[in-house]
């Protein structure tokens, strides 16, 4: 789901910032490579995530503003299987880097001009905050917080936050 926000009616915290990396078999014609730019995946045969997710719809973006069609061999939402489609050495596969941490079989590329994400945490401005809401939040803002683990499990099993992410391209 592709929904924009008016941040400036929200309050937000980010948890994390991860930039996209093209992962590669080791056999694969970039896997040395210590870059990949947008003209280099003109001709290339990608595996991208499900089609309404956000690392898909900015890989797109990305290249379709350059002129390239994008070669996509198939969309997918398992993690295991786009892995083993990039092991493969056929295609790549843009990930997340803290996702493809410590690789054994295969490459990870990083994307120029890199593609960042920021995910965290969006909550209506002005609206009554459950305290478990309000620990939750503080935990994540406080990291010595005393009620990081608790609060966590509460509110998570409690409420239904709205986790979103905030693209941008460099």
């Amino acid at each position: 789901m592709n929904q924009s926000y008016n941040l400036d009616k929200y309050n937000n915290y980010v948890m994390m910032e991860d930039r996209y990396v093209y992962c590669v078999s080791k056999t694969h014609r970039y896997a040395d490579k210590h870059e990949i730019t947008t003209d280099m995946l003109k001709d290339e045969s990608i595996i991208l995530f499900n089609t309404d997710s956000v690392q898909t719809q900015t890989v797109t973006t990305r290249l379709r503003s350059a002129g390239i069609t994008p070669r996509v061999r198939m969309y997918c939402s398992q993690l295991a299987t786009i892995l083993n489609y990039a092991r493969g050495g056929n295609c790549g596969a843009f990930l997340y880097s803290s996702i493809a941490v410590n690789p054994r079989d295969f490459v990870e590329i990083p994307v120029t001009p890199e593609i960042t994400s920021k995910f965290g945490i969006i909550w209506k401005k002005g609206v009554f905050v459950p305290d478990q809401l309000s620990k939750f939040v503080t935990c994540h803002t406080d990291p010595l917080s005393p009620h990081l683990f608790h609060a966590k499990i509460i509110v998570e099993s409690s409420y239904k936050l709205d986790f979103s992410y905030f693209t941008s391209i460099s």
